[in-house]
């Protein structure tokens, strides 16, 4: 027998003629499309037994064990010899590809054994290509190893459901789609389709069609809440009732939507629509449209409270008054809303709003001088503030912004003698920026003042009195130090300048000789150089003081230079006795 192996990984397959896999027939190493072959020679009779056993294991961790009809079966059901023909069926990863039987030779006659899926029916041919089951047994359909639909053994098919109620049962969305019918309804004396959609258990809830036997009425119904559109032969349509009198008769409220137009009133001299809140017993309350016989006057009235609004042929709009005088002309106090603009002001050579809360202008906002470019606010009243007051951020859009100076020079330019910027609840505390004749002096109010961006602070002017620090990219300032770096420095030449002796006294007669051996005790005791701080010290200090640790350094190294000057005479006296000699 000859199988392809089909899979994503490489795989070791162990061939076996028991369950318990305990006798081993043959094994083999594939990779994915690779065939192999395994022989019954040597086995009893030259043949296999009824069921070969295949354990696949694949370098991805997968294992599975797959079982093939290697004889027929004794007992088997009527077409077993067409449904064991594993001749071109998958089982699991493998595809059988041919079989010999007394000497001859079977091959499979697939269009491309080499695809990765076949199918699993009866019969795969040349001429004969059939799928499903020939005893009584439901065909399953899956896919990613999930059953996804039913074929049941008495012809009823279920997609996305495993107990179908119909010859047609789908659980799920389901798109009917076709040029000619979408989906047809047949019936001898009606034709509807029923809507459950809380499934059986809740009942039928909706309908569409001809539902009435010998109707010619069409209806769509809503049984849950009594939604009703009935579309008569006659041409009426009525909503929410089952006797239209009119083209359009509606029970309930209305709402018109259409992107080219909402609701149409034609009429010879005049159209409106009248509005009866309290039914027709009430009277029209409310009017809309043209509702004066000729008349070119278009009018929004509410009867009950005199509410009106013309809208004039001359363009002119009225709010509360018959006859208005301007383009809008309102009798009362206004408000305008829109999320785009509140108030449109166009003008062709200047355009501004003037504020008259007495009766007199007092306050203009606008563009107030011709064919300038300037917007502007002004307050006319002698002495008056203006005030921008919000809870959120004030956003001004513009490349200069001038507070106090007519043309400014940059995008924020103040002319004044000083800018200040402080906190709500701490007037006290405040920078300042102050620019005079003695150049810019920049203040922090008696607070310390940091130069800082998203990644920290890294400039720090330390504020204490008669002693103020400076700190870069810190803000630690221990000890009696004037500036201090968080991180390494680098400059051209760095400038100490103490105020104590020079180390040259080495050289003097009262300093102390040096004696080499008085320093070799000492370090074998200290572990550091006599005269010089040791690691322990160093520690419980701040760091390094440059000047002092220069002249220590310089201390040591004078020393030094005397005990080479002392070795050399010793040497040079020894040369001299080696010499005399």
């Amino acid at each position: 027998m000859t199988l392809y192996y089909f899979g994503d990984h490489s795989a070791t397959i162990s061939v076996y003629r028991n369950e318990a896999q305990t006798l081993l027939l043959d094994q083999f190493m594939v990779n994915s499309g690779d065939p192999f072959t395994i022989s019954a020679a040597g086995l009893p009779g030259g043949s296999f037994p009824y069921y070969l056993y295949f354990r696949v294991e694949d370098d991805g961790g997968g294992s599975c064990t797959t079982r093939i009809f290697s004889e027929c079966p004794p007992n088997a059901w009527p077409g077993a010899d067409d449904d064991l023909n594993v001749l071109g069926k998958t089982f699991g990863n493998l595809t059988v590809f041919s079989y010999t039987s007394n000497g001859e030779n079977q091959e499979c006659d697939l269009d491309d054994i080499e695809q990765d899926w076949h199918v699993g029916g009866n019969v795969v041919g040349p001429t004969v290509k059939s799928l499903g089951t020939r005893n009584a047994e439901d065909m399953i359909f899956l896919s990613s190893d999930v059953q996804r639909g039913v074929l049941t053994r008495d012809g009823l098919f279920g997609l996305g459901t495993t107990t179908p109620d119909a010859r047609l049962d789908v659980s799920g969305k389901t798109y009917l789609n076709d040029n000619g019918n979408v989906l047809r309804l047949l019936g001898s004396d009606h034709a509807y389709a029923e809507f459950f959609p809380q499934g059986d258990a809740g009942g039928q809830l909706g309908t569409i069609g001809y539902d009435g036997a010998g109707t010619p009425d069409f209806s769509i119904d809503n049984n849950a809440a009594g939604g009703h559109i009935l579309l008569r032969p006659d041409q009426n349509v009525g909503i929410g009732l089952s006797s239209p009198v009119s083209r359009l008769d509606v029970a309930g409220r209305g709402l018109f939507r259409n992107d080219d137009a909402a609701l149409g009133l034609i009429g010879s001299s005049r159209a409106f629509a009248e509005f009866f809140p309290n039914n027709m017993a009430g009277g029209a309350q409310a009017e809309l449209g043209f509702v004066d016989a000729g008349g070119a006057n278009f009018s929004i009235t509410n009867n009950q409270g005199g509410g009106h609004i013309l809208l004039q042929p001359n363009q002119n709009v009225g709010i509360g008054i018959a006859t208005p005088a301007e383009r809008l002309d309102v009798e009362g106090k206004g408000q305008f809303r829109n999320n785009g603009s509140a108030l449109g002001l166009l003008g062709t050579d200047r355009v501004f709003l003037e504020l008259a809360p007495d009766g007199s202008t007092s306050g203009r906002i606008g563009y107030l001088s011709g064919g300038t470019s300037r917007l502007s606010i002004e307050n006319t009243e002698s002495g008056g503030d203006i005030y921008l007051d919000t809870d959120d951020d004030l956003v001004v859009e513009s490349d200069q912004v001038g507070i106090g100076v007519v043309a400014p020079s940059a995008k924020l330019h103040v002319e004044g003698d000083r800018v200040r910027l402080s906190s709500d609840g701490f007037a006290s505390r405040y920078i300042e920026m102050n620019t005079n004749a003695g150049g810019l002096e920049l203040n922090s109010a008696g607070d310390d003042l940091f130069v800082s961006s998203t990644n920290g602070n890294h400039l720090f002017l330390n504020a204490q009195a008669d002693n103020g620090k400076v700190a870069v990219n810190t803000t630690d300032v221990p000890g009696g130090h004037e500036f201090y770096v968080g991180g390494s420095m680098i400059a051209e030449e760095v400038v100490v300048k103490l105020q104590t002796n020079w180390p040259d006294y080495v050289f003097t007669d009262e300093h102390p000789r040096p004696d080499i051996k008085q320093w070799e005790a000492f370090i074998q005791e200290n572990q550091h150089l006599p005269g010089m701080p040791s690691a322990a010290e160093m520690d419980q200090k701040d760091g390094i003081a440059l000047g002092e640790n220069q002249l220590l350094l310089l201390e040591k190294i004078e020393e030094l230079t005397l005990i080479i000057i002392d070795q050399q005479k010793e040497i040079d006296a020894l040369k001299a006795k080696m010499e005399d000699k």
